[in-house]
């Protein structure tokens, strides 16, 4: 009734209210980069590029433990790849198959996402992960999943933006890396 609605409006605000710092955080570089521009004509073209790159899509994802076992979708938009994509073409990554027992493989999982340049593990329980990874220039906020599927011995993975249009492949990229590492840890069978 009532009194759950409330509870869940509560848990939302307070993860949204977790996830300010972070927004602030990208802001703050961003302002900085902008203001140390050589040129005053330079500046309002790099207002613009960068309010139309981070002004049209920001999603904060909240995880229930006790939701269906998947990952979140993807938005409509070029700056998400995942195994579990509705739209191939757009965010399709091919699936992770696992080449050991999952007991064996998942603490080299979450060792291996520990590993991952600028990543942090925000939330990580028995066959998932969740972790922010902060792009190299702006500090931007990805978040990244890992869950693993059991019964089709398989990782679900997906890399996302929180703010902007397109990532330039940025989580692509960071997809296959994990990929890369896995396979060169014995964890997962290569692509053919």
């Amino acid at each position: 009734g009532a009194k759950s609605l409330y509870y869940e409006c509560k848990k939302r605000w307070d993860f949204l209210c977790d996830r300010k710092a972070s927004v602030r955080k990208s802001a703050q570089y961003l302002i900085g980069a902008l203001m140390s521009l050589p040129s005053v004509k330079l500046k309002p073209i790099a207002f613009l590029f960068i309010a139309l790159l981070a002004s049209h899509c920001i999603f904060i994802p909240s995880r229930d433990r006790s939701a269906e076992r998947g990952l979140f979708w993807c938005p409509p938009l070029p700056n998400c790849a995942s195994t579990e994509s509705w739209i191939p073409y757009l965010h399709g990554v091919d699936p992770f198959v696992l080449k050991m027992p999952l007991d064996e493989a998942w603490p080299i999982i979450v060792a291996t996402v520990e590993e991952m340049e600028r990543t942090e593990i925000e939330e990580s329980y028995e066959g998932y992960i969740y972790a922010k990874a902060y792009s190299r220039v702006f500090h931007f906020i990805d978040f990244f999943e890992v869950l693993a599927i059991p019964e089709r011995n398989q990782l679900s993975v997906r890399s996302s933006s929180m703010l902007g249009i397109t990532d330039f492949w940025v989580n692509y990229r960071r997809v296959e890396r994990l990929r890369e590492a896995l396979i060169q840890k014995g964890v997962i069978e290569g692509t053919n």
